[in-house]
């Protein structure tokens, strides 16, 4: 196992440096660790040289190592979703990969801090479930817990209602470091006030990244061209994978009509699937005045158009790819019917999740040759890929009802927590979830490294309790015609702008 961790360390590291330039690779010695680093920024051009930084260059912090809390014990309420329970919940060593990461970076948390982690995980997987329990004992003057995780997307309503700390200023916590996820700082904070954090911890972040998988055998077959070596060239675009599953489709049962037990080039849907693209195709809504201290609606009316075209031409009116929209009524049977269309070998490439990937590819045995490369750009003109994770990633909090006096402990666990993932859980994730025999093609390695580099986060999508803005997106993909009109675009942008308008008014609430 020590083996196979030192492998996969590349994965583990770059997966936190998302935006920055730095793509690491751990060693077994806490000192110093080996590292992959690309050219720079976010490029295509990723290079193989290796060099060494320090433990302190990538993160650690020496003087948190001299703190000492007595033995003191903080109580966490973590979310009961399928995909981040895992993230907190281990004190014993089970035999599972992961669940033995998460015990050893529990335990070393204790250990350099002289705590003891009690954790309680949510009786409920309902997203809101952390939320509304942290408020009900706020409300009640009581404290059980003093540190939350909880869905992304349902973060907004407790935030602007008082129960968790600012993380801005929090002695000890400095959200500035690898571990923690800049793409999800940029945004999430205007400068004087932030409440959650995403980091290394953060397992969800990592399982619910959309990503374009593909069937290499498939395109050796059909000579279509290599999606690694398009990335590589800057030729990985939605009108290039338009034009690439063109007179792809063939009749398996031989009806003579296009259902879903057919072959197509490519298999996605007009649910969460069609999320990504607004990310993807660096279609930024919502921005931040650092001045100002707040956020404004920004739409670019002839790129939307342009981009809501894309996505219909791609999904919805493509003789070539099969949308499972139609076929499910819920998002996981959706999601689920895409992956199993690819494990089926019934298309050359799909939209997916990780998540998706570890469940129903590496879990089920599947043996046959995959890459994964980042979701298409919108042009080539666009400078860099972008990788969406879901909003339902974890994050993490401080509950409001914590004393202040001990404020700076809860911030000293936060980091080291979100170190000590880094260091352990992430390694241990990839190779049960994308499996060992994948990750020793070193193209995949490359593929991944940008992928969790690119990552961008949408904030309308985190602060989705004022906005509401994925459903709209989503209705208009598969409630257009063939044609895509702005008439749609300009009524919902009208509506957005006066909903931040309130969402900054409950921002700076916060401050009185």
């Amino acid at each position: 196992m020590k083996r196979t961790l030192s492998v996969l360390a590349a994965l583990a590291l770059t997966a936190i440096v998302l935006l920055t330039s730095v793509c690491c690779a751990q060693t077994s010695t806490p000192d110093t660790t080996t590292t992959k680093a690309p050219s720079g920024g976010n490029s295509t051009d990723v290079s193989a040289e290796e060099s060494t930084l320090s433990a302190e260059e990538l993160g650690f912090r020496s003087e948190l190592s001299d703190l000492d809390f007595g033995g003191t014990e903080v109580t966490f309420l973590v979310s009961g979703k399928p995909h981040s329970a895992d993230e907190f919940d281990s004190f014993e060593a089970s035999g599972d990969i992961v669940d033995n990461a998460v015990f050893r970076r529990n335990s070393m948390v204790e250990q350099s801090l002289n705590i003891k982690m009690k954790v309680d995980v949510g009786e409920s997987d309902s997203d809101s479930y952390p939320g509304k329990i942290i408020k009900s004992h706020i409300e009640a003057g009581t404290h059980t817990y003093d540190i939350i995780t909880l869905p992304g997307y349902v973060q907004t309503r407790f935030a602007v209602d008082g129960c968790f700390y600012n993380l801005i200023g929090v002695e000890n916590l400095d959200l500035d470091k690898l571990y923690w996820t800049q793409g999800f700082n940029e945004i999430m904070s205007n400068g004087i006030q932030q409440y959650t954090a995403s980091g290394a911890y953060s397992l969800s972040l990592i399982r619910n990244m959309y990503i374009t998988i593909y069937n290499k055998e498939i395109f050796d077959t059909r000579k279509l061209p290599d999606l690694y070596e398009l990335v590589m060239k800057n030729e990985w675009t939605v009108d290039r994978q338009i034009e690439m599953i063109k007179d792809t489709w063939d009749d398996l049962n031989g009806n003579g009509e296009r259902d879903e037990n057919d072959f197509y080039g490519f298999v996605s849907g007009t649910y969460t699937s069609v999320d990504p693209y607004w990310v993807s195709f660096n279609l930024q809504l919502l921005h931040v005045d650092k001045t100002s201290h707040e956020y404004t609606i920004e739409v670019n009316n002839d790129k939307m158009v342009d981009v809501l075209q894309k996505i219909i031409d791609l999904i919805m009116y493509n003789d070539d790819a099969f949308n499972v929209g139609g076929t499910s009524t819920t998002d996981a049977s959706r999601m689920t019917n895409i992956i199993d269309k690819f494990a089926a070998q019934r298309c050359a490439m799909a939209t997916t999740t990780v998540y998706h990937i570890e469940n129903s590819l590496t879990n089920a045995g599947f043996d046959h040759d995959y890459g994964i490369v980042p979701m298409p750009k919108y042009n080539q003109d666009q400078a860099d890929y972008y990788t969406h994770t879901q909003d339902q990633l974890s994050l993490m909090a401080i509950v409001s009802s914590v004393d202040k006096d001990k404020l700076p402990m809860m911030g000293a666990v936060m980091d080291q927590i979100a170190y000590y993932s880094y260091r352990e859980v992430f390694p241990a994730y990839y190779e049960t979830a994308l499996s060992y025999r994948y990750l020793q093609n070193a193209q995949s390695k490359v593929m991944l490294d940008m992928i969790y580099k690119s990552l961008k986060i949408e904030g309308c999508f985190i602060f989705h309790d004022s906005f509401q803005i994925l459903g709209q997106l989503r209705k208009m993909v598969s409630g257009q015609s063939r044609q895509a009109n702005a008439s749609s675009i300009v009524s919902e942008t009208r509506s957005w702008n006066n909903k931040v308008k309130d969402l900054n008014r409950q921002l700076a609430a916060q401050l009185k």
